[in-house]
C-alpha cells in the first residue's frame, strides 16, 4: 500500500471516530465532577459580594452544573471588596474557570491550601488575564493538603476591573478545561480532518477529468466544500434543525463516498498530497507564531498578536453563524452592522463543522476561528495552481509556495479570519479555468469558473475589483473564446449570487453600506441607493478634489516608513514595521521587490528567455494584476484609504507569486537567496509580541515554529535545485 493511500485511510478513520464520538456526546454530554465542601452542612459558595451573573463573558461556555461568582454586578464595574469561599475537600488536581482581569492592579485571585497542621499556603493566579473569555486554571495540590478555599479581591473601579470564577471541579479532558493553546491545536486538527473528509471525494472525482487541470484539483475541491457551506447557510437560515441534519448527513455521506472509492483514489491522492502537505505545514507554522505568547481568546489574540487593536471584523462571521445556529434573527448583527452588509460564505463554511465541534465541547470562538483558518488556507492551493500554471514542476512549486509563505500579509490574514484570502483564492480558480485553453469542455469550464467567481464575491466583495480588472484581458481573448462561453460563466455567477442579492434587497435591506462608503465616501446609514450616494459624493467633491484623492491613493501604495528598515531595534519598531507590511502594497512584498530586476538582468546577462507559453502566461497575469489594481485605485473615493485590507487580496497573491517565479526563472541562486533573506526578516519582524499581548513565551509553539520554518526553508532550497519542468502542464 502506498503512502498516499495510507494517509487517506488514516484521515477517513479519524473522521469516522470523530463523528461517532461527537454523535455520542451530543446525546450524552460530559458531566462536571464538582469538588464537595469539606463540611456538608455549610454553604461553601456565598453570593453576598460577588454574585452569580457578575461577569461580561459568554454564559454558554460555562459547563452545566458549575456556579459562578463575579464582581461585575448589574453590569457595573466598581469596588466589590472580597469574595471568600468555604473550605473544599482537597483533590490531587483542582480546576476552575476564570474570567475577567484578576491580575489588574488592585485585584487578586488565589487558592489557599490548608494541611493537617492548619498551616495555610497560597497559590496566586499566574496566567494572563482572560478578559471576556473563560480560561481554565489548574492547580496541582501538594501531598499534605487537606482542604482549600478560593479568595478573590476586586479592588478597582475601572471598566476592565472585574473578575469571575466558577466553583472548583476535578479537571477532565473536556476542551473547556484545557488551555487556549491545547484547545486551538486540537480544534484545528479536527477541523482539518473534517474538511478533508468533505473535500477528498470531490478531489478524487475531479482528478483525471479532461476539463480540469491537475494543479487545480485541490482548489476546486475547496470550492466544492465552500459550495456546501453556502448551502448550509441557507438551510440553517430556513431552520436550525434542518441545518444540523444537513451537516451531519453531509459528513456521513462524504465518509461513505471516501471509503467506497478508496481503490480508485491513488492517482488523485498523489495529485493532492503536495499542496495538502504544504497547507498543513504552513498552518502549523502560522498557528505556532500566533500562539507564541500565552494566548487568550483566539479572536482577541488574532486581533492583537501582530498588530495592536485590529477591528473585530474577524468575529462578525462567527456572530452571523451563531445567530443561525440558535434560530435567531440575524438582523442588527454586530454593533451598527446589518447582516446584509457582509457576505455570508464564511458563516456557512463554519456551520459545516460546527455541530461536531460543539458536541465535542469546543467553545464557539475557537470552533469558528479554526474553521476560518482552514478557509483562508485556500490561498495555498491558489498559489500552487498559479505557480504550476507558470511552468513549475511539483517540486519547484513546493519551493516557490514555501518561499511566499514568509509573508506578513499572508500570516496575518490567515489567522485574523477576514474572509479575504479565501475570496482571492476562489477568484484565482475562476481565472485559471477561463484561461486554460488546452482542456476540453469549455462551456463547463467557464460555468464552473463563474461559479467560483461568485463564491469569491460571496466570501468578500473586494474581489470585484479584480473581476472588473479582467475586462482588458477578455477583449484580448475574444478571438479564442466564444461569447457562449462567457454567457455560461455569467449564468453560473448569477445563479449563485442571486439568492444573496435577494436577501440583501428584501430580507435585510439595503445591503449597500460598504459600496456607498468606499466608492462614494458616505459612511452614514441612509435610504439612498448606491449609485445615487456615489454620484452625490463626486458632485460634492468636485473634479479637482477627486483627482487629488485618486493620486493620493496611487502614492499611498509606495509608502510604509522605508527609512525605518535601517533600524533593527525590533523590540521597539516591530509593530510599526508589521503595520507597514500589511497596509502598503509595495512594502508588503519585502525582499521580493528585488525580483523586479529580473527582466533587466535577463537582457544584461543574455539569458535564454522562458518558453513562449510561460512568457505569455506571465504577461497575462501581470496585466491582470495591473488591471485589478487600477480599477481599485480608480474607484476608491476617499484619499489615502487604498490600504491592503480595503482592496482585493488577489493582488497579494499575484504580486509575490509573479515576483518569486520571475526570480526563479532568472537564477535559482538568486531566488533561494531572496527567499532566505525574506525568511530571516520575517522571523525578526513577526516574532516579537505587540504591546497588547501579555504572557510568557511558550516553549511548545516556539519549537514548532522553528521546526516548521526550517522545513519550509528546506523546501525552498530543494525546489530551487529540482529538475526543470518541460512545460506548465506537467
Amino acid at each position: 500500500m502506498t503512502r498516499p493511500a495510507i494517509a487517506s485511510i488514516s484521515v477517513m478513520a479519524a473522521a469516522i471516530v470523530l463523528i461517532a464520538t461527537a454523535a455520542f456526546r451530543s446525546w450524552s454530554p460530559l458531566r462536571v465532577d464538582k469538588i464537595p465542601a469539606l463540611a456538608s452542612d455549610t454553604n461553601p459558595w456565598p453570593g453576598d459580594s460577588f454574585q452569580e451573573l457578575g461577569y461580561l463573558a459568554a454564559l454558554a461556555e460555562i459547563p452545566l452544573g458549575l456556579q459562578v461568582r463575579g464582581s461585575r454586578v448589574n453590569h457595573r464595574s466598581e469596588f466589590r471588596g472580597e469574595f471568600l469561599s468555604g473550605w473544599f475537600t482537597a483533590r490531587p488536581v483542582v480546576g476552575m474557570l476564570v474570567s475577567g482581569f484578576p491580575k489588574s492592579p488592585g485585584n487578586s485571585l488565589a487558592l489557599e491550601l490548608r494541611n493537617a497542621q492548619g498551616e495555610i499556603r497560597v497559590f496566586s493566579f499566574d496566567p494572563v488575564n482572560p478578559g471576556e473569555d473563560w480560561q481554565p486554571w489548574r492547580v496541582a495540590l501538594p501531598a499534605g493538603a487537606v482542604s482549600f478555599r478560593i479568595r478573590a479581591v476586586d479592588g478597582t473601579t475601572d471598566f476592565n476591573g472585574w473578575l469571575a470564577v466558577t466553583d472548583p471541579f476535578v479537571p477532565s479532558g473536556r476542551p473547556a478545561f484545557q488551555t487556549q493553546l491545547a484547545r486551538t491545536f486540537q480544534a484545528f486538527a479536527i477541523q482539518a480532518v473534517l474538511f478533508l473528509t468533505l473535500g477528498l471525494p470531490v478531489g478524487r472525482c475531479l482528478a483525471g477529468k479532461p476539463w480540469c487541470p491537475p494543479p487545480l484539483v485541490p482548489l476546486l475541491a475547496g470550492a466544492a466544500v465552500a459550495s456546501l457551506g453556502y448551502a448550509a447557510f441557507w438551510i440553517y437560515f430556513a431552520h436550525p434543525l434542518a441545518g444540523r441534519i444537513f451537516t451531519w448527513g453531509t459528513l456521513l455521506v462524504s465518509c461513505g463516498f471516501a471509503i467506497s472509492g478508496r481503490r480508485q483514489s491513488e492517482p488523485a491522492d498523489r495529485t493532492l498530497r503536495h499542496p495538502l502537505f504544504l497547507a498543513a505545514l504552513i498552518a502549523l507554522f502560522y498557528l505556532a507564531l500566533l500562539l507564541l505568547y500565552e494566548p487568550t481568546r483566539f479572536s482577541y489574540t488574532a486581533a492583537n498578536r501582530f498588530e495592536a487593536g485590529l477591528p473585530s471584523d474577524n468575529e462578525i462571521p462567527r456572530a452571523f453563524a451563531d445567530r443561525l445556529w440558535r434560530g435567531q434573527s440575524p438582523r442588527e448583527l454586530w454593533g451598527d452592522w446589518q447582516s446584509s452588509d457582509r457576505p455570508p460564505l464564511q458563516a456557512g463554511w463554519q456551520l459545516l463543522t460546527w455541530p461536531v465541534l460543539h458536541a465535542l465541547g469546543f467553545d464557539l470562538d475557537v470552533s469558528a476561528n479554526t474553521a476560518g483558518v482552514c478557509f483562508q488556507l485556500l490561498w495555498v492551493f491558489a498559489v500552487w495552481a498559479l505557480v504550476r500554471h507558470l511552468g513549475a514542476s511539483a517540486r519547484q512549486a513546493l519551493g516557490i509556495v514555501a518561499a511566499i509563505a514568509f509573508s506578513g500579509v499572508l500570516l496575518e490574514y490567515s489567522v485574523f479570519v477576514w474572509p479575504k484570502l479565501a475570496a482571492a483564492a476562489l477568484v484565482v480558480a475562476a481565472y485559471l479555468l477561463w484561461r486554460d485553453e488546452r482542456s476540453g469542455r469549455p462551456q463547463l469550464r467557464f460555468a464552473i469558473g463563474g461559479w467560483c467567481a461568485a463564491l469569491g464575491w460571496l466570501a468578500h466583495g473586494g474581489v470585484a475589483f479584480s473581476l472588473l480588472g479582467l475586462a482588458p484581458l477578455v477583449l484580448v481573448w475574444r478571438s479564442r473564446v466564444r461569447s457562449l462561453h462567457w454567457l455560461c460563466a455569467l449564468a453560473a455567477f448569477g445563479a449563485v449570487a442571486a439568492p444573496w442579492t435577494a436577501y440583501q434587497k428584501f430580507y435585510d435591506p439595503p445591503g449597500n453600506r460598504l459600496l456607498k462608503w468606499h466608492l462614494g465616501g458616505e459612511m452614514g446609514i441612509d435610504r439612498r441607493g448606491a449609485l445615487e450616494a456615489i454620484a452625490d459624493g463626486y458632485r460634492k467633491a468636485g473634479l479637482a478634489t477627486t483627482l487629488r484623492n485618486k493620486w493620493s491613493n496611487v502614492r499611498f501604495q509606495f509608502e510604509g516608513r522605508w527609512p525605518g528598515l535601517r533600524d533593527f531595534d525590533l523590540s521597539l519598531k516591530s509593530t510599526r514595521l508589521r503595520e507597514g507590511e500589511t497596509v502598503y502594497t509595495v512594502r508588503s512584498w519585502g525582499a521580493w521587490i528585488l525580483a523586479l530586476l529580473a527582466p533587466l538582468l535577463w537582457l544584461v546577462r543574455a539569458r535564454p528567455a522562458p518558453p513562449a507559453e510561460t512568457r505569455r502566461a506571465l504577461l497575462e497575469l501581470c496585466w491582470w494584476f495591473l488591471g485589478g489594481a487600477c480599477v481599485w485605485l480608480a474607484l476608491l473615493f476617499m484619499p489615502n484609504t487604498a490600504t491592503i485590507h480595503q482592496g482585493t487580496l488577489v493582488t497579494q497573491l499575484l504580486g509575490p507569486a509573479l515576483l518569486a517565479v520571475g526570480a526563479f526563472q532568472l537564477n535559482r541562486w538568486y531566488f533561494a537567496a531572496l527567499a532566505t533573506f525574506q525568511a530571516a526578516w520575517f522571523a525578526l519582524a513577526w516574532t516579537p509580541p505587540s504591546p497588547l499581548v501579555e504572557g510568557r513565551l511558550l516553549p511548545a509553539p516556539a519549537l514548532l515554529a522553528v521546526i516548521c520554518g526550517m522545513v519550509l526553508l528546506a523546501l525552498v532550497w530543494l525546489g530551487a535545485w529540482a529538475e526543470k519542468s518541460p512545460g506548465h502542464r506537467t
